[in-house]
């Protein structure tokens, strides 16, 4: 599919056209790096989702195949950051960063492991 738009200049002597074609959208990706992350009870947690696509892909954050219910300790930013506030052996699990555009989706997983305190 392409975007495809009509520039039209206009003067008092001619009327001319041009066509740009632009591509118009791009398959999203997600990666996160490293696939596992461990912690300690009471530390911030701080996971990268880095996402690629245009346009730019929306975003959810799972954990455990459940939607990520986020509050002020679990805080998921615009661009692709999922922060755990004094994370708690709770907090253990598969994340998974879902993002999807109009090309299509894509997922990624990381594993947060309890190392105790």
């Amino acid at each position: 599919m392409e975007l495809v738009i009509e520039l039209v200049l206009l003067n008092s002597s001619f009327r001319a056209s041009a066509l740009f074609f632009f591509p118009f959208s791009e398959q999203p990706s997600a990666t996160i790096k490293p696939p596992t992350v461990t912690y300690q009870a009471g530390n911030n947690v701080s996971i990268k989702c880095q996402v690629n696509g245009f346009p730019f892909p929306s975003l959810m954050w799972y954990k455990d195949s459940l939607q990520l219910e986020l509050s002020e300790r679990i805080i998921a930013n615009n661009d692709g950051v999922l922060v755990i506030r004094n994370a708690q052996l709770l907090d253990a699990g598969e994340y998974e960063c879902d993002v999807w555009n109009i090309a299509g989706q894509s997922q990624a997983t990381v594993t947060l492991l309890y190392t105790g305190k």
